[in-house]
């Protein structure tokens, strides 16, 4: 399983889309490929949220890397309103997308795999749920918790370098 999760990583770091981008923006894209769900490729996630597993502000996430991921084409934003209901946003990774039905590509993967890479992702840098829930936060994530003279900064390519 180890050899299909690190084909579909590196090629999504190597893509063209994303080719000179931020660590960030980067980082971003291998949270968006971990999260996806496997038959509909959505993610569900919040600007605050994603900030958390990135080690930015929301701020930053709204400005720098949800719009690079959209205008390079990684990422689309998905509006759907029910008549009565509320309107429900998400975001569609499209490298997967485009991968449904062919098994040449590193991007098809299975239901298991993307669960497996999901576990791998939260066991490094998962921002962790400590109050309603007792999720540990992820490796890098409680060794940059004690290590306080290190912040923010270069947390997105500590991150990156791991994956």
């Amino acid at each position: 399983m180890r050899i299909p999760l690190r084909s579909a990583v590196r090629a999504l770091l190597a893509h063209p889309r994303l080719a000179g981008q931020k660590d960030v923006v980067r980082l971003a894209a291998v949270v968006f490929l971990a999260k996806a769900a496997h038959r509909t490729c959505r993610v569900v996630i919040t600007a605050r949220e994603l900030g958390r597993w990135l080690g930015v502000s929301k701020s930053t996430v709204d400005h720098e890397v949800l719009p690079v991921l959209r205008d390079a084409g990684v990422i689309a934003k998905i509006v759907v309103k029910e008549p009565g209901e509320p309107a429900e946003a998400f975001y569609r990774v499209l490298p997967l997308w485009e991968a449904r039905g062919q098994t040449e590509s590193p991007f098809y993967l299975q239901k298991p795999q993307l669960a497996t890479l999901l576990r791998f992702v939260e066991g490094l840098f998962a921002p962790g749920w400590g109050e309603t829930c007792e999720t540990p936060p992820g490796l890098l994530v409680a060794q940059r918790q004690r290590d306080a003279a290190r912040q923010q900064r270069g947390a997105a390519t500590d991150r990156l370098a791991t994956t």
